[in-house]
């Protein structure tokens, strides 16, 4: 009636014993590195605790995580013109061929 399958209200996802100890080894390396995107933090797994991981799956489950590599992001304020500064037009624009 509501176009809802009953099975995916009864669904629970399940996660590995093998993806539970990656995530504590996520967590651990994060929390000393937020920067470390999913590359540098494939290596990082890789070196410190010795788990072999795709990339892809890696990125799965830091999305589940909710953690996000720290950078700048767009228009930083570096980047933005001040609003209190003229805007001169570009009179040659006429005169190019």
């Amino acid at each position: 009636m509501l176009g809802i399958s009953r099975t995916s209200l009864y669904y629970r996802p399940t996660v590995s014993e093998r993806d539970l100890k990656t995530m504590e080894a996520i967590d651990r390396i994060y929390t000393d590195h937020p920067y470390y995107g999913s590359r540098r933090m494939r290596l990082a797994l890789r070196d410190k605790y010795q788990l072999s991981i795709g990339r892809a799956h890696l990125r799965t489950l830091m999305r589940t995580m909710g953690l996000v590599a720290i950078y700048p992001k767009h228009r930083t304020t570096g980047s933005e013109p001040n609003t209190a500064h003229k805007k001169y037009p570009y009179l040659l624009l006429t005169f190019s061929t």
